[in-house]
């Protein structure tokens, strides 16, 4: 069977047990609730919740034969139809949105992530649905504190999106030597002055900021216009200094 990568329809407000049970259901044309549960290994109360939410928003439709209830995944071409009008009918919302965000003194919005998992998690994240990123970083820490398979995740993620990396490392030998194992175009990583270390990684992404503490095991993601406009200056301000390895 083939394989469906299931990323995208979490971008669109999906749980990544709606997004298992839709494709399984979209790969096999018509499924009876105990089927899903089989195949997603799903249990009954839970699933519930989730066929219902995928029924609302339309993944998912129902037909009734004799004493049994089929469920049939919505074609995808309908999905995105949808997705379209909803997208047109907040873009005429959008004007007034913003007269009122504009109205409101905004602070940041900050939250915290323990443990390597986390961290790993919010790297496969950021991979997934950044534009661009730029970072301050440990290269030698980064491969020491991420579990492998995010790290190679994140790697190979990016390059397959075509996301543009440019970063700021501590110069180092074992830095210069891992930067050095890099291939991809799409990575430009340059060594920051001399005595100037990184205890933190710190990563810059559509109007993000991601902390991660190597040596405490946590991360940070602060959303904030002000601060990332501030480190991004800095960032372009020491990358005019460098050069490329």
């Amino acid at each position: 069977m083939v394989y469906m990568d299931t990323a995208f329809l979490t971008h669109i407000g999906l749980s990544e047990r709606q997004a298992h049970i839709y494709t399984t259901v979209l790969k096999r044309g018509s499924l009876l609730q105990s089927e899903i549960a089989t195949l997603t290994n799903s249990n009954r109360t839970t699933l519930y919740k989730d066929i219902d939410v995928l029924l609302n928003q339309n993944f998912l439709t129902k037909t009734i034969q004799g004493k049994r209830i089929h469920y049939h995944a919505t074609n995808p071409k309908n999905i995105l139809r949808d997705l379209k009008t909803k997208s047109a009918q907040f873009e005429e919302l959008l004007p007034d949105l913003l007269e009122t965000y504009s109205r409101v003194g905004h602070k940041p919005t900050v939250t915290v992530h323990d443990g390597s998992d986390a961290m790993g998690r919010l790297l496969r994240e950021v991979a997934d649905t950044a534009h661009t990123i730029v970072s301050f970083s440990s290269p030698e820490k980064f491969l020491m504190s991420i579990p492998m398979r995010d790290a190679r995740y994140f790697s190979n993620t990016t390059e397959k999106r075509e996301v543009k990396v440019r970063g700021l490392h501590s110069d180092t030998a074992e830095a210069r030597r891992i930067v050095a194992s890099f291939t991809s175009p799409m990575i430009d990583v340059r060594p920051l002055p001399k005595g100037m270390t990184q205890p933190i990684e710190c990563m810059l992404y559509d109007r993000k900021i991601l902390f991660l503490s190597f040596e405490h095991q946590y991360a940070i993601v602060i959303e904030s216009d002000d601060i990332y406009g501030f480190l991004k200056t800095l960032f372009d301000f020491f990358w005019k200094m460098t050069t490329k390895q």
